[in-house]
């Protein structure tokens, strides 16, 4: 085999050539700033590979792996003030991807997108005071109140919602959005809506949950989920279940105060810090 990488035309992009210059594999690292869920400056590093069905393919995604790699490293020595991870993520049914990374030294399957769940039970939630926040429901009827909690969003989360993506979940059975209000601002907000696919077993779906980072720690997203369980006990839903990520502690913590427990892990990262 006479294989060689060399760069791609497209930004991140690294091919493989064989001996009759064609191109036989891809791949691709992608830098990004995570959303605002860490205690730590982090910069997660993507990494992606596509080769073609031949007699090579473990060998040319070796060879590509081990140049994404090098390149991941020439970016964390450019973020030498930030933890940096490099990483592939994939569904968690791909277990030969999963098989593949996890194999690669240093690279561990310690991340994931979790689905949590609630059993519902008859114990009411306990909201605790919070001075100066008042929670509501926003009706969201013009499309500027939309942009508002955009925006507000935003300042948490690097990939948000779009006005069309709010109104198409403003249609879902049980939508409901609570914010949290304080002068006049909104610093916090939970959207929810019940999953109606299995009629014999409905169940609420925590679509979001945010708190802005300069009002946390004072109990706003332990009542915002309170209010949510009120509004989903209110409709008679026998169990509640959000995506979380695995690494998100914050949240984590939070859901387990309230007795969330893991159901599935729908996506896997394999990494490693560098």
């Amino acid at each position: 085999m006479s294989i060689y990488v060399t760069k791609g035309e497209k930004k991140n992009e690294y091919h493989a050539i064989n001996e009759q210059k064609q191109v036989v594999g891809k791949g691709w690292i992608f830098p990004s700033v995570p959303s605002d869920i860490f205690g730590y400056p982090r910069l997660n590093v993507f990494i992606e590979m596509k080769v073609e069905q031949c007699d090579d393919q473990l060998a040319i995604k070796d060879l590509l792996f081990a140049t994404l790699l090098e390149k991941a490293k020439e970016i964390r020595s450019e973020n030498r003030e930030k933890k940096v991870r490099v990483y592939h993520c994939c569904f968690s049914h791909d277990q030969e991807a999963i098989k593949y990374y996890s194999e690669k030294s240093g690279f561990q399957h310690d991340e994931g997108m979790y689905i949590i769940r609630k059993v519902m039970s008859d114990t009411p939630p306990q909201v605790t005071d919070t001075p100066e926040v008042n929670y509501e429901a926003l009706p969201l009827s013009s499309e500027e109140d939309i942009v508002q909690l955009i925006n507000a969003h935003q300042t948490v989360f690097r990939s948000g919602y779009s006005v069309e993506g709010i109104k198409e979940l403003q249609e879902k059975f049980g939508w409901k959005s609570i914010a949290a209000i304080h002068n006049g601002e909104i610093v916090g907000n939970i959207m929810l809506w019940v999953n109606e696919e299995n009629p014999n077993h409905p169940f609420g779906w925590v679509e979001d949950l945010f708190v802005t980072k300069d009002v946390r720690h004072k109990g706003i997203g332990k009542n915002l989920v309170a209010q949510a369980l009120a509004h989903f006990r209110d409709l008679h839903v026998p169990e509640i279940r959000i995506e979380v990520w695995s690494a998100n502690e914050r949240a984590m913590n939070l859901y387990k105060q309230f007795g969330f427990s893991f159901y599935e892990e729908t996506e896997s990262s394999i990494g490693m810090f560098l």
